[in-house]
């Protein structure tokens, strides 16, 4: 039985431009039996004998300590043989920064192409280009400089360390909240189970960051700190700057007054780091213009611009990645959509803020793999709401199932496909609630739904 099943399904995929090997089905596989298995006894737990749950518990547990200790090993192996990519490529920046050189000139990278006997990819898109990131990021990487690459490294992996444990801890306090241990064990059990974890740790990432500053944004999206969260954020990672469309559309000037404040004296802070010399340097070089035009197309890359690109004889021409036509025809049209859905979701907000971050993920150019770790919270609020979804519990269980395989698939668009999936889902609940809302409540009324 098994064997024809995984012939049907080896030629269903191949349908969608994929060419799965057993391992790859395996791993998607256990990657949505995985988050099943913790989803299920969740939501019935108070129903489930004492024995079982303890049973679950442990089973869950037992799970993240594996997962645990599987990363260490990655990290320890890294720290001791630092890979190409792409924590090198911070380091370099901090190494740079640390000597007082401009980070944004291809010229200052000379010496680590024979220091790390680089491949052609690797100098193509890092040492013949120079920092793509904006000059307040440097102030993250240029710390990094003060040490030896492996010294650097083990310290990089102690803050993005702890940005994860923050981050499962605020998992559990915004979405999960109520229930205790269980929470915990299943927000980092959802977190682990998610392909963009295992790939963040392996890169040497910064999503870990971006996660917890978010939800911090996410907690006091209703504040006017919020947008120190969201400035943070930009630091970080510049896709986070998408997330203004939320505040823009629900007119929360305070939230967008404090991140523009925020930005600035982060920028200031940058300048008088760098000197003008570099700071500037980003604006008149342009330094991601001279990227290679693989990078926007690469498989890892699953963006909305890369399916396009990837699906298209054409590829970029003389145009630049964000004049693509159809791009920018399906992008204004994902934007129009997503914006006049916030703009009526008065009282169910959470679904709005979710959508607006599924839209980042799904236009911004450079959205990669695991950038997909950003993806749990639109999920999570999917779960939080699972009543609203077709087919109740078990509806909600096979989407974010689903979901967490075709990632783990990491084949062809199937990642792409995952996120415009939960986007369609989060537009649909969205349209539901709305109307449902209008018909239960007198129109005109100041009743909120307090958010999570």
């Amino acid at each position: 039985m098994y064997w024809p099943m995984s012939v049907i399904g080896v030629h269903i995929v191949r349908l969608f431009g994929m060419e799965l090997s057993r391992h790859t089905l395996a791993r998607a596989c256990l990657s949505a039996v995985v988050v099943s298995g913790g989803l299920v006894p969740f939501h019935f737990r108070k129903h489930l004998p004492v024995w079982v749950r303890v049973a679950c518990l442990a089973l869950i547990f037992a799970s993240i300590g594996i997962c645990c200790v599987w990363n260490f090993r990655i990290m320890r192996s890294h720290v001791e043989n630092p890979p190409e990519w792409d924590f090198r490529v911070f380091w370099m920046y901090g190494k740079v920064l640390a000597r007082h050189g401009n980070v944004y000139l291809p010229s200052e990278y000379q010496e680590f192409k024979e220091l790390f006997q680089s491949d052609t990819q690797f100098t193509e898109a890092s040492l013949n280009v120079g920092a793509t990131y904006p000059p307040h990021s440097m102030l993250l990487f240029e710390p990094l400089g003060f040490s030896n690459i492996h010294t650097a490294y083990l310290l990089w992996y102690v803050l993005q360390t702890a940005a994860l444990v923050a981050a499962i801890e605020l998992l559990r306090r915004i979405f999960l909240g109520g229930s205790g241990v269980w929470g915990l064990g299943l927000a980092a059990l959802l977190l682990f189970a998610l392909r963009g974890t295992w790939v963040t740790i392996n890169f040497g990432q910064t999503n870990f960051l971006v996660l917890l500053l978010i939800l911090l944004y996410w907690r006091d999206h209703e504040l006017p700190r919020a947008g120190v969260w969201l400035a943070l954020g930009i630091l970080v990672k510049l896709y986070v700057v998408f997330l203004l469309l939320y505040p823009l559309l629900r007119r929360q000037w305070l939230v967008v007054a404090w991140t523009v404040v925020s930005s600035l004296l982060l920028a200031f802070a940058s300048l008088l780091v760098l000197g003008p010399t570099t700071f500037f340097s980003y604006f008149t070089l342009h330094p991601a213009s001279h990227l290679p035009s693989w990078v926007y197309s690469e498989r890892i890359n699953q963006s909305l611009l890369a399916v396009i690109l990837r699906n298209s004889n054409g590829g970029l021409g003389n145009r630049g990645p964000l004049a693509q036509p159809l791009f920018l025809a399906l992008a204004l049209l994902l934007a129009c959509v997503t914006s006049w859905l916030v703009y009526r979701l008065r009282r169910r907000c959470e679904y709005g803020l979710a959508l607006v971050l599924v839209l980042t993920l799904l236009l911004y150019p450079g959205t990669l793999v695991h950038y997909t770790l950003i993806l749990l919270i639109p999920l999570l609020v999917i779960w939080e709401y699972r009543e609203d979804f077709p087919g109740g519990i078990w509806g909600t269980v096979g989407l974010i199932a689903f979901v967490y395989g075709s990632i783990a698939l990491q084949q062809g668009d199937s990642t792409f496909a995952a996120m415009l999936l939960v986007w369609m889902v989060l537009a649909g609940l969205a349209v539901f609630r709305t109307q449902n809302l209008q018909t239960i409540q007198p129109e005109g009324s100041d009743l909120l739904t307090a958010p999570h």
